[in-house]
């Protein structure tokens, strides 16, 4: 092996047919982001407007490119490739995770075009699909994390948010049905918080948690988590998604309030605060840029906690739109975002060079992919978020197309990525 060689998991244990062929992740992960540049490229369109009334539809439309589109389809692959290394169990045979794929993004394309387009058809054939393939999705990995004879405590994480995910989705898909016309008796404002809370909290940063516990001692050598601190953390997730349900058949939002709150306090600030400490201690300073994706989406995540508070407590005068912006864009898909220039050249190296391993010279992950298309891609990121927080608080709506032709160079470039590692050939041979 030519150069240094970091890989996300201690390959030594690991073998190829433990996990999905290469192509089952790529797919999910390079679909992913051609749904970053779909946003993206509405984000230059509208402009400013994308984000005059939070259930207007092309808000509700954008918003679900990069929850449904990038967000949950990168997740997915993710999981796909990590639950058997984690667990040792496999979530689903190769035929059947591309299936669950084709489903979801059946579901994904109907939803975002209906909600456009106020298609009534669209919009009540999507759930079908989406909660279809989800649920199936969910119960394949709930079964794999219990199944496990090493009931991990990033392995009970992902348990629970995959929980979180399947009630998101059950609700979302109620509230599908409202926008057409159903349920108009429901507590629509109640349904709609805890679906979002469900979705982005419960489902996305639950899982952003459980992994930070496995993956931020490991791939930068900094000290483990607690087990009190971990063991607290899934016991007020859980409690939370307890309130939050209760609440739904209660019509209590009280209750509902107070369950959302736990959660956002353990996602956005409790567990990135800590997870900051944690690699203040590391070890041993790597020149490693993907660590800087972490630090700006857990400073990212913090931010907007403590706004929420001074919104709630002070009542700052802020757009909730603001928030959500340091929510998704830059919190949950700086850490997605960095994640895939690490897992994306790790699966190319494990599938197509580990196995040759001590009998010939093979790449590092740094030959593979190159640090400075990281930091590249890093800058575009960055530079999209800050454009955008500042067309926000200069009410300057022009502004939002200037972050969109930045959003749309850095889901282009991040594609690039992808496409170059997965067409990286040997070197050495």
């Amino acid at each position: 092996m030519r150069g240094g060689m970091t890989t996300p998991f201690p390959t030594s244990s690991i073998l190829p047919e433990q996990g999905p062929p290469l192509r089952v992740p790529m797919t999910y992960f390079l679909t992913g982001i051609l749904f970053f540049v779909f946003y993206s490229v509405m984000l230059i369109v509208e402009g400013g407007h994308l984000f005059d009334f939070y259930l207007a539809s092309k808000t509700v439309a954008s918003v679900h490119l990069l929850t449904l589109g990038f967000l949950a389809l990168v997740m997915i692959g993710a999981l796909c490739q990590m639950v058997p290394v984690i667990c040792g169990k496999p979530v689903l045979p190769p035929r059947i995770s591309l299936g669950i794929y084709a489903a979801i993004l059946c579901g994904i394309l109907l939803l975002v075009w209906g909600v456009y387009l106020h298609h009534v058809l669209l919009i009540r054939t999507a759930p079908v699909f989406l909660v279809t393939s989800f649920l199936f999705f969910s119960a394949a990995s709930l079964r794999a994390v219990f199944k496990s004879r090493a009931f991990s405590k990033t392995a009970v994480g992902i348990g629970v948010s995959v929980i979180f995910l399947a009630c998101a989705v059950v609700i979302g898909a109620g509230l599908a049905f409202m926008r057409t016309g159903f349920f108009s008796y429901v507590s629509h404002p109640l349904f709609f918080q805890t679906h979002v809370a469900f979705g982005i909290l419960g489902w996305v940063g639950v899982l952003i948690m459980s992994v930070s516990w496995q993956v931020i001692p490991m791939f930068y050598i900094a000290p483990s988590y607690g087990r009190q601190f971990t063991g607290g953390a899934i016991f007020l997730c859980l409690l939370s998604l307890l309130l939050c349900v209760v609440a739904l058949f209660g019509f209590w939002s009280s209750l509902s309030y107070i369950g959302i709150c736990m959660l956002a306090f353990t996602v956005l600030a409790l567990n990135p605060i800590y997870t900051l400490k944690i690699l203040s201690r590391r070890k041993k300073t790597l020149n490693d840029p993907t660590l800087k994706f972490w630090i700006s989406g857990l400073i990212c995540s913090i931010l907007s906690f403590a706004l929420i508070i001074a919104v709630w407590a002070f009542r700052l005068n802020l757009p909730v739109a603001f928030i959500g912006w340091l929510v998704v864009p830059g919190w949950a898909m700086f850490i997605i975002h960095g994640m895939l220039c690490r897992i994306m050249p790790f699966l190319v190296w494990f599938h197509r060079f580990s196995s040759l391993a001590g009998k010939t010279p093979i790449p590092s992950l740094k030959k593979i992919l190159p640090y400075e298309k990281i930091n590249i891609s890093y800058i575009l990121h960055i530079s999209a978020l800050i454009v955008g927080a500042v067309s926000f608080l200069a009410h300057f709506s022009s502004g939002f197309r200037v972050a969109g032709v930045l959003m749309l160079l850095c889901s282009l470039y991040l594609l690039n990525i992808g496409v170059y590692v997965l067409r990286f050939k040997d070197p050495y041979s």
